[in-house]
């Protein structure tokens, strides 16, 4: 019995069932007639379509631009919310300014008499601090050389911050950097920045801080010479790329778990989606917490930490 052949491409099939579905469902056979597939089933990422569901989702699974518009969507929900958030914040700052405004003009002529007093007594204390920094610029540097020589025997003379290399620092994060560190944020990174690096093998530190209120640290170079590192602005560039390196990884991992159990929740299930959201919005903050980290305006508490915690002291 001669098996039945379609018209279209030559195609033979086992039975005339198989035929008619190849004639409604098959792509390329439909392309040659200039047709495409009539169906629901169509990738939202690449505009592929499908017969049924099932080849859809499997589809779905493994392609990059559904996954990406997929991600988009939940960044934008995120976004809204946290606009959303920073919108109501601005509305409490406008009416406090207002507050502000108002309370300023009624008691502005109650106090001008004490202000005036108050500005003579700070013009009086800016006299007496410039003559006593002449003071101390005139004194003998006895006391620097000995807090110098003091801050030096606890600097490590082996391992200093210009041989440390990038692989090492980056190394070090990816060994010691957990998901528990990112959601604390900068604290807990200066804290392994501490135990990690800036404790050296030989007992002593790769820098320390020499004045916590001014975030004054001190440091050897290469050559041996000790040097001041204000803010700890050059270790700070020193650590940042593989903070954040590791940082975005673990940031990653965190949404992709999220975006995993979102799948897994029902359409109704209002709670469980408002607690998702929630953990996005705490894990981009966090993740804003670990790029700032070089960011002289947004790194206080990493440098507040470092400092305390690496004091010469």
């Amino acid at each position: 019995m001669d098996r039945p052949v379609c018209e279209f491409c030559n195609s033979t099939f086992k039975n005339a069932y198989i035929l008619k579905s190849h004639i409604q469902n098959n792509k390329a056979c439909l392309k040659s007639r200039g047709l495409v597939l009539d169906t629901p089933y169509v990738c939202k990422g690449c505009s592929l379509s499908f017969t049924n569901g099932t080849n859809l989702n499997v589809h779905e699974d493994i392609c990059k631009k559904y996954y990406t518009l997929h991600m988009k969507e939940d960044y934008d929900y995120i976004i809204g919310g946290l606009q959303k958030k920073i919108n109501e914040k601005d509305e409490e700052i406008s009416q406090l300014k207002k507050d502000k405004d108002l309370i300023q003009s009624q008691y502005q002529s109650k106090y001008e008499s004490q202000i005036s007093e108050m500005r003579e007594t700070i013009n009086k204390l800016h006299t007496t601090i410039e003559s006593l920094a002449k003071e101390a610029i005139n004194k003998p540097t006895t006391t620097n050389n000995t807090v110098n020589n003091t801050i030096r025997n606890q600097l490590s003379p082996i391992y200093t911050l210009d041989k440390i290399t990038d692989k090492q620092l980056e190394d070090t994060f990816r060994s010691y950097m957990t998901e528990q560190m990112f959601w604390v944020g900068q604290k807990a990174l200066a804290k392994m920045c501490v135990e990690r690096i800036i404790k050296t093998k030989d007992g002593k530190m790769l820098i320390c801080c020499s004045d916590i209120s001014r975030k004054k640290f001190k440091l050897i170079d290469a050559k041996g010479n000790l040097k001041e590192d204000i803010e700890a602005r050059f270790f700070t560039e020193r650590v940042s790329v593989p903070i954040k390196n590791v940082g975005k990884d673990i940031y990653d991992c965190i949404m992709e778990s999220i975006s995993d159990e979102r799948e897994t929740i029902s359409e109704d299930d209002y709670s469980k989606k408002d607690s998702l959201m929630e953990k996005s919005m705490k894990a981009m903050t966090a993740y804003l917490d670990i790029i700032n980290i070089d960011d002289d305006n947004r790194n206080g508490v990493f440098k507040s930490e470092l400092a305390a915690l690496s004091s010469s002291l």
